[in-house]
């Protein structure tokens, strides 16, 4: 059954910090825009990824998208890490969250005390380096759950990347 279907591979850990909020407000689409300053945080291959990073996030910005029901919000997220060598690595994640009354809550400036579970919220990543060490990202396809979480008593995003692997079976 399943033939043809591609595989995951645990990739990355993302983790990235959330600043106050920026409200646009209501646009042409119907959709609130929020932006988020995002400029600070890690991205961390997991052990045993072939791909090997270590990187601080130095800049980054979500482009949040409230539905008009305020029953999800799409984001849209550039940033720029660098590695434990000096390197340069851009990103870019797009996804879909659903929204619990906690995230909203946590996205409206209140108070976050506890991490809230996987399961409200999927993305997918690319990335884009200039450097040879680190091309290779640049031809997978990356997809991600993610969460909200309290580190420091300050709430960020955790996302859990895997590389999608294509299946070479045929039926």
């Amino acid at each position: 059954m399943s033939s043809g279907f591609p595989t995951l591979q645990p990739a990355f850990k993302l983790i990235v910090d959330v600043s106050p909020a920026n409200h646009i407000g209501t646009v042409a689409s119907g959709s609130t825009l929020i932006h988020f300053p995002t400029s600070t945080g890690t991205l961390i291959s997991v052990p045993g990824f072939a791909h090997e990073v270590n990187a601080k996030i130095i800049f980054g910005c979500d482009y949040l998208y409230m539905d008009p029901d305020a029953s999800k919000m799409r984001v849209n997220v550039n940033g720029v890490a660098k590695t434990d060598d000096d390197v340069m690595i851009s990103f870019k994640y797009f996804g879909t969250h659903y929204l619990t009354d906690e995230m909203k809550q946590a996205l409206a400036g209140g108070t976050q005390t506890v991490t809230m579970p996987f399961g409200q919220s999927t993305t997918y990543l690319t990335f884009e380096s200039g450097h040879e060490k680190y091309k290779d990202l640049e031809n997978h396809t990356f997809v991600g759950n993610c969460r909200f979480i309290v580190v420091n008593g300050k709430v960020a995003v955790e996302t859990r990347l895997s590389m999608v692997i294509p299946s070479t079976a045929m039926d």
